[in-house]
């Protein structure tokens, strides 16, 4: 969701934003939903806009709080044709891509980093959980023997240099763990102790008590599901 200091400006500056928050408010009353419009609405409003209703051509700017279908928001653009900036309700775009070729003359933007917080505390949430063995102990009916490890002096890979990876090594580095990076071209990746390609992905394996993948996955990723020669690993399809 944009902030107030976030919101992009499309118009001149002496020309009030006329924001189209969607999908409409009976479509997201009762839900989480509702709240963002609300915090929509109110954006705008602090930067001198307005939110207007479905059908008014006077709109300049589209914001979804929610996803709706493709054909949805293009109908919408067809619908509201001074709309000059679309804010998309998530990272990954994919299936707008179509769209947003066809309408050069829209800025679009994304919720690129929003999610990282929440998926990269999940992430280390799974983590700690195999590493203490909890699906196990859940499970168990009588008590067993000690098991489970500490992160402190684990070697971890993270595959992948966006923002769900950044923040994934942010919190690993709360304990004594040494972070390998693994991205498609080089540079470093910011928190990490090392940055490597994937070409050597392979080779940083076998010395990994903790694999975390954190990089975008196409429909069949190849870097999951090609065979491999380290004999302690065994990949599989990310999905």
């Amino acid at each position: 969701m944009p902030t107030t200091s976030a919101l992009p400006r499309t118009r001149p500056d002496d020309v009030p934003e006329r924001l189209l928050v969607l999908p409409a408010a009976q479509d997201v009353a009762g839900t989480p939903y509702a709240h963002a419009r609300r915090l929509a609405e109110q954006a705008v409003a602090d930067v001198g806009g307005a939110a207007v209703a479905e059908g008014d051509t006077s709109a300049t700017a589209l914001l979804m709080v929610r996803p709706i279908p493709v054909d949805t928001l293009a109908a919408a653009l067809a619908a509201h044709p001074h709309v000059s900036w679309v804010q998309l309700p998530f990272a990954g775009i994919e299936p707008f891509v179509p769209l947003v070729r066809s309408r050069p003359d829209i800025v679009w933007t994304s919720a690129k980093g929003t999610y990282a917080p929440p998926v990269a505390e999940h992430a280390l949430l799974l983590t700690l959980a195999l590493l203490r063995d909890l699906p196990a102990r859940v499970r168990a009916t009588t008590w067993g023997p000690s098991s489970g490890r500490t992160l402190n002096g684990l070697n971890a890979v993270v595959v992948g240099g966006g923002g769900i990876a950044q923040e994934y090594i942010r919190l690993l580095k709360t304990w004594d763990v040494h972070v390998t990076a693994v991205r498609r071209r080089a540079g470093d990746v910011p928190g990490a102790d090392r940055t490597v390609t994937t070409d050597r992905l392979d080779e940083v394996l076998p010395g990994a008590q903790v694999v975390m993948i954190a990089a975008a996955a196409p429909r069949r990723p190849a870097a999951c599901s090609t065979p491999t020669a380290s004999p302690s690993w065994t990949r599989t399809p990310c999905s």
